[in-house]
């Protein structure tokens, strides 16, 4: 596999494949408070909001589970567990 040489891409896999970085952008909560009040405005009923901003937390996780490719790593010089490859 060829290793990525475009130091913008590097940066943009090494800081994705952040696990920290990857749980504050899909499950932040702020994210989906802020839903909540675009629902609300929108007309949605309140007894929804509540339900529809929790499943899309648990769309987020699932996101954040399915989508946890780690050989990406591979592209930058890295394994999985973000040793520089041999």
């Amino acid at each position: 596999m060829e290793i990525e040489t475009n130091k913008f891409k590097r940066f943009i896999i090494r800081y994705w494949y952040n696990d920290w970085v990857r749980m504050l952008v899909l499950l932040n909560p702020f994210f989906y408070l802020g839903g909540g009040y675009v629902l609300f405005i929108l007309g949605v009923p309140e007894e929804y909001i509540g339900n529809i901003s929790i499943g899309s937390w648990f769309i987020g996780m699932a996101a954040l589970m399915l989508f946890n490719d780690y050989n990406t790593l591979n592209r930058i010089g890295l394994d999985c567990y973000r040793n520089p490859l041999k």
